[in-house]
């Protein structure tokens, strides 16, 4: 949605013994306080009798209160500036133009910190030391960017994004931005969790700047799980919780279960959202239920078993490789004749062998073309949440 920039001019009118056009004037400019104010104006002044006070005592200040008026309705409104030009501008984050503060980061990219936060408080500064020490990190591993980063706090509009354990959520917009959102009086909450979502939404972000990236339950759970590792790569320590969310055995059952939907056309995001997204990234419940996160968690072993076959595979260098690739090393999602030829069926949690790397047309060339669709957990085109 575009904002429209509005200001109230100044309001002309001829001088005369009524001040109505003031007075109107200001109503039509939606300033009902100054209306009522000419009202008590005009009272004011026909209160005064004949042979009453002196006009000294009287009319000066009335013609003074008068030019106030006058002055207050010819100021301008403070300037709105546009979604468009938040990247370089201000933003309306409380209600008028408080300005956001932009950090400027290497390599083209830059921080805006919601205004609502104080640049001088202990939280802010230390999300801004994180950034700048994980933002270093991601940049020697892949190539982000022209990236804008926003940290916002979190609203009603938003708190679908955030993760109760942690206080902290997210997601990228297209392929140049990413938007975290924090929720300081959760009382999970802690600075070091920006730095550990800031490194996997970047991930998605460069991601979909794949030209052959699409729609589809495959690409997105290899995405999660890729930005899962990616985010390992970077930080060190153990993945997040949404990574381990099943048993061994379920993990069995339900690549088992998904492999049919893995693949299916998808005919508008609508129907991706209701029948794929939620159900498997979110959980179901009901006579077939699907435990919350069962998505991110078959997504990391789906990555797991391609860097188990080729351990000189990092995240940071699948980047380019295509969902489909990937897939390859997990045997509950091979095609029965490929399970035969090339390996007996077994969990995914038992590979260990290494494969021969795939011949180079197997890999997408990363480009700066834009994103081709929405990532996961997301309601807008060119858009992607995690």
């Amino acid at each position: 949605m575009i904002w429209t920039a509005t200001r109230v001019g100044a309001t002309e009118h001829a001088p005369a013994a009524d001040d109505s056009g003031c007075h109107a004037g200001c109503r039509a400019s939606g300033l009902p306080a100054l209306s009522r104010l000419m009202r008590n104006v005009r009272r004011t002044r026909r209160a005064i009798p004949c042979g009453g006070e002196p006009m000294h005592k009287t009319w000066i200040p009335t013609v003074a209160t008068l030019l106030l008026v006058v002055a207050s309705c010819a100021a301008p409104a403070p300037h709105v500036v546009g979604p468009s030009q938040i990247a370089t501008n201000a933003t309306p984050s409380r209600g008028d133009s408080v300005p956001e503060r932009v950090v400027e980061l290497d390599h083209g990219c830059k921080l805006v910190i919601d205004a609502k936060l104080d640049p001088n408080d202990a939280v802010t500064l230390e999300i801004e030391r994180q950034v700048r020490q994980v933002m270093s990190r991601v940049q020697a591993l892949i190539p982000a960017h022209d990236l804008t980063i926003y940290v916002k706090l979190s609203d009603e509009s938003s708190k679908r994004s955030i993760i109760p354990e942690m206080g902290v959520g997210g997601h990228p917009i297209g392929t140049d931005t990413v938007v975290i959102y924090i929720q300081p009086e959760n009382p999970n909450f802690k600075t070091k969790f920006v730095a550990w979502g800031l490194p996997h939404e970047i991930h998605h972000a460069i991601r979909l700047r794949n030209p052959d990236w699409h729609w589809s339950l495959l690409e997105s759970a290899v995405m999660e799980g890729l930005a899962d590792h990616f985010l390992v790569e970077v930080v060190g320590g153990e993945p997040g919780p949404w990574t381990r969310a099943l048993t061994e055995e379920e993990i069995h059952r339900y690549l088992i279960q998904v492999k049919p939907l893995l693949r299916a056309k998808i005919e508008s995001y609508a129907e991706f959202t209701e029948k794929y997204e939620r159900p498997w990234f979110v959980g179901r419940s009901g006579s077939e239920p699907i435990p919350r996160w069962t998505g991110y968690t078959l997504g990391w072993r789906i990555v797991e078993n391609y860097l188990r076959a080729h351990p000189e595979a990092r995240a940071s260098s699948l980047l380019p490789t295509s969902a489909e690739v990937i897939a390859d090393a997990t045997p509950e999602l091979l095609e029965a004749k490929k399970s035969s030829e090339q390996r007996p069926h077994r969990p995914s949690a038992l590979i260990v062998t290494r494969r021969p790397k795939e011949p180079s047309n197997n890999r997408i060339q990363l480009t700066d073309l834009p994103c081709h669709g929405p990532c996961v957990r997301t309601g807008h085109a060119k858009s992607a949440r995690s």
